[in-house]
């Protein structure tokens, strides 16, 4: 698998120049900001995060699609019945208990595992 990194920036990062060139493809421009002394410490922790980067190993397993949706499914429904538990008890709407947005929550969990399997 290739990182978005790596596809991105082809360079070693060596240097501190090449470490700020991959910075400002992220949109940051630290060096305006940092000591001279703390922008050498922070491009030495981003070599570092790089080529960790580059030979880690996955974490593990990937978790397969039905887990995958059960989790989100399950997830969503609980926050979803948090958030709405106060107003529900306090007004006597128990009800809305019985109404809990299901498909909605498929959809977006499937619509969440297309977008991290494209991201990958």
């Amino acid at each position: 698998m290739t990182c978005a990194s790596e596809k991105t920036n082809p360079l070693p990062l060596n240097t501190d120049d090449e470490v700020e060139i991959v910075a400002k493809l992220a949109g940051w421009d630290n060096r305006r900001y940092m000591t001279p002394a703390d922008y050498a410490i922070w491009c030495e922790r981003m070599r570092e995060f790089v080529r960790l980067v580059k030979v880690a190993p996955p974490s593990g397993p990937q978790m397969e699609k039905a887990k995958f949706i059960d989790t989100y499914v399950a997830t969503f429904l609980a926050a979803h019945t948090a958030n709405i538990y106060d107003e529900a008890c306090a007004y006597g709407l128990h009800n809305r208990f019985d109404n809990q947005p299901i498909e909605d929550a498929v959809g977006i969990a499937e619509s969440a595992w297309e977008q991290l399997k494209r991201n990958r």
